[in-house]
């Protein structure tokens, strides 16, 4: 991946290193064919997502990047980064539940199943999600500072 140039003080404090990197993950939506790009995607806008509206939220705003990237693609990135961050229960949770939500979504969108069974999913991953609460705003920016360097060069 060649680095993006930006200039030392847009990198300053914790809070420029957050808001830098959310906008390159915003700017480049996965799928992007660069793996740490499509890592900070997947991640920025997973995190996004679900601090505004949780996992249906998540799947309401990325299902067609996640069906171009592949589900499993997708649920191999996402884990595989939660884990990296400090978060394996949550990894866990995904490996297990993102399945379930994700055919269950199709089936409810397609009109074939009530949304009761959709929502008992979401509600467990929801809180597997919001038991983290701050503890996981840590591990992002943790995160963001483990690799602002391989995605900045900082002139």
């Amino acid at each position: 991946m060649r680095k993006i140039q930006i200039l030392r003080e847009q990198v300053n404090s914790n809070d420029d290193i957050w808001n830098e990197l959310s906008n390159v993950a915003i700017q480049h939506f996965f799928p992007t064919n660069n793996d740490l790009l499509d890592e900070l995607s997947i991640f920025v806008l997973y995190f996004n997502e679900m601090e505004s509206g949780g996992h249906e939220a998540v799947l309401n705003w990325t299902q067609e990047r996640i069906e171009t990237f592949g589900f499993n693609n997708y649920l191999h990135v996402l884990s595989t980064t939660l884990e990296k961050i400090g978060a394996p229960t949550l990894a866990d949770v995904e490996r297990k539940l993102a399945p379930l939500y994700w055919s269950l979504y199709h089936q409810l969108e397609a009109g074939e199943i009530d949304e009761e069974p959709f929502y008992e999913v979401i509600e467990q991953a929801d809180k597997a999600y919001f038991e983290l609460n701050e503890h996981f705003r840590t591990l992002v920016i943790n995160y963001f500072l483990s690799i602002y360097e391989q995605v900045f060069e900082i002139v």
